[in-house]
């Protein structure tokens, strides 16, 4: 009933169950005071009404000032995330201790109650009015953590909005659509994957698509980041088909397994027009911008489009494609050429980094509406930034980047990949187009760079993996353009894309192809033959070349390079691994002896070296 309510439009409908049950907890609890202010008043002698007695109030109030301070959360879950600047430990004791002095205040206003009044002929009031004073203090608190009350903390925190704690499944995760999509294609096993948003309601997208002769496996952890189609998980039950929830960066095209992917329509309460007017002027208003939304509200891109032609000339929104894409949507290049910027709306960094390579030549604009409180954004001069603090969301970020610092950082890694005779080559995930075809076109490249090559799988990459081998110079990723990583400081050494590597395999005195600040972080819109045509010409120098460099030279001395090791493979084969003691092969076995016996506070021997000490 209480959500049929509407007498303040401006909150939801949980906002309103929070701010009700607070008032309510409130009321009852200043009600039980009154109660014992009010008789302490008429009742001013001591004999009937003792003013010790006060103590029993004041120790249930203290005791739920304490029980209000834990974090139930923190209560619950020693490993929750949480604002409380409690430990675990803390919270359960100062919540034990607050539960003690409640329940001690209530069963002593009892005795009080029954001693003084119930087995004396004194007027029953006060004692009664002591027993409710605390009976509502308990009750407050009761209404105060109740169920829906409860969200009134969390109700700002990190989610799209508050709507999501009360989110209709079926209209959110589009499951009309998912069982139609189910029916069509005649599936008997789907696989449902879920990211760490969606999880939560795996159970009830479960029930909803489940029907007969249809089985649901629900895919939670994957080895890559959420934005990959899971395959390998999928083929492991195997699965006719994938329903991928959540963000997706829509590079798995292969499809070996039918896949549909439902982005969630994530609810959007603020003011879009009001939300815009913070946007920095990156470009002037009579130029024309490309407009890139992420996939979590790319149901709003026609309310944002609409919008922005009020500030801007004209705006090409990047849509969704499955053909002929850059960074997993479309444009035509006559709208490339016309734009002068590009507005990136939505909360991942690696897309924005990847936005603003591909896109290095116009300025870029960014507008983040919930960002992590540990972003790149603040850790790094890349990106010149402004938090907003607006009426319907908390903290929002937008600036603009400097491109400039990217693609500096960007070309060393490339003055990195030219210098280093060992590549490791990092397969990111399998089912991207012709990743295969890309590993093999490599090891063929790199050779001809007499480069040695490392192949290796590593699903989401991080530094521990990485450490273990220390002969690689730098790493190339092979992955999707949303998983990148940008930043690998802690590595053990460089990461590169595919691109970068490419661009150092090409000499500069084999083809003028002039500077261009253009790096794609996109393995799909690379050729690598093109590349290789390069290496080719500058690995095939003729004679007359060879002549000429002769006359131009005072004195010209032919180069010889020794190669010991032609593939990684011999290099691994001549290493040996020692152990954690390197003498261990030539130390001599130990003789064997008995060893000690008994508990540890006294042993056997030590009772015979006391009985001989004597």
């Amino acid at each position: 009933m209480l959500s049929e309510i509407k007498i303040f439009p401006h909150l939801s409908d949980i906002e309103f169950k929070a701010y009700f049950f607070t008032v309510l907890s409130s009321f009852i609890f200043f009600t039980g005071w009154m109660f014992a202010i009010g008789f302490a008043y008429y009742y001013p002698y001591e004999h009937e009404f003792p003013k010790a007695s006060q103590i029993l109030g004041v120790s249930s109030t203290i005791g739920m000032i304490l029980i209000n301070i834990c974090d139930l959360t923190v209560l619950t879950n020693s490993y929750a995330i949480s604002d409380s600047f409690l430990s675990h430990r803390a919270t359960q004791f100062i919540f034990f201790i607050g539960c003690v002095l409640c329940l001690s205040s209530l069963i002593g206003s009892l005795w009080f109650f029954v001693q003084n009044y119930i087995l004396s002929d004194l007027f029953i009031g006060p004692g009664i009015a002591i027993v409710v004073q605390n009976v509502f203090i308990i009750l407050g608190y009761l209404f105060m953590y109740s169920k829906d009350s409860d969200l009134l903390k969390n109700v700002k925190l990190n989610e799209k909005s508050s709507e999501l704690f009360e989110i209709n499944v079926n209209v959110f995760f589009d499951l009309e659509k998912c069982l139609e999509w189910i029916k069509n294609n005649k599936l008997k096993k789907v696989g449902i994957q879920l990211n760490q948003l969606a999880i939560k309601y795996s159970l009830q997208i479960y029930e909803k698509l489940k029907f007969e002769q249809v089985e649901i496996y629900v895919i939670c952890d994957s080895i890559f980041k959420g934005c990959c189609t899971d395959y390998i998980s999928a083929e492991h039950v195997p699965c006719d088909g994938i329903i991928q929830f959540g963000k997706a960066c829509l590079t798995c095209k292969n499809e070996i397994i039918p896949t549909l992917n439902i982005f969630g329509k994530v609810p959007f309460l603020n003011d879009i027009q009001n939300l815009l007017k913070y946007i920095p002027k990156f470009v002037d208003e009579n130029e024309c911008i490309l407009l890139y939304i992420d996939v979590d509200i790319y149901h709003l891109l026609d309310d944002f489009t609409i919008q922005l032609l009020k500030l801007f000339k004209k705006v090409y929104p990047m849509k969704i494609s499955k053909d002929d894409t850059i960074l997993g949507r479309h444009v035509s290049l006559e709208n490339m050429k016309d734009s002068g910027g590009v507005l990136y709306i939505g909360e991942d960094i690696e897309t924005l980094y990847s936005v603003s390579l591909y896109f290095s030549t116009k300025q870029i604009a960014y507008l983040n509406m919930n960002p992590p409180e540990t972003t790149d954004l603040n850790s790094t001069d890349d990106f010149n930034y402004q938090n907003i603090n607006y009426i319907d969301f908390e903290v929002s970020i937008c600036g603009t980047v400097n491109t400039s610092n990217l693609i500096s950082k960007r070309y060393f890694v490339i003055d990195k990949c030219k210098s280093a005779k060992f590549i490791g080559i990092m397969i990111g995930n399998l089912h991207t187009i012709d990743t295969l075809k890309y590993v093999q076109s490599l090891k063929r490249l790199l050779k001809l760079c007499g480069k040695s090559v490392y192949i290796i799988y590593t699903g989401r990459p991080n530094i521990p993996k990485c450490a273990n081998f220390v002969d690689i110079e730098v790493f190339v990723y092979l992955s999707c353009f949303s998983s990148f990583i940008y930043n690998s400081k802690e590595f053990i050494a460089p990461i590169a894309s595919l691109h970068e590597l490419l661009l150092s395999c090409i000499p500069s005195d084999t083809v003028d192809i002039g500077w261009n600040s253009f790096i794609c972080m996109d393995i799909q819109s690379i050729d690598i033959h093109l590349y290789e045509k390069y290496i080719n010409v500058a690995n095939n120098d003729s004679d007359d070349e060879l002549e000429v460099k002769k006359e131009k030279s005072l004195i010209f001395q032919k180069n010889y390079m020794i190669k010991a090791n032609e593939t990684a493979a011999s290099l691994l084969a001549n290493k040996h691994f020692s152990g954690l003691d390197p003498n261990f092969e030539k130390s001599e076995p130990a003789v064997l002896s008995e060893g000690k016996c008994g508990c540890a506070s006294l042993y056997e021997n030590d009772i015979s070296l006391l009985n001989n000490s004597k």
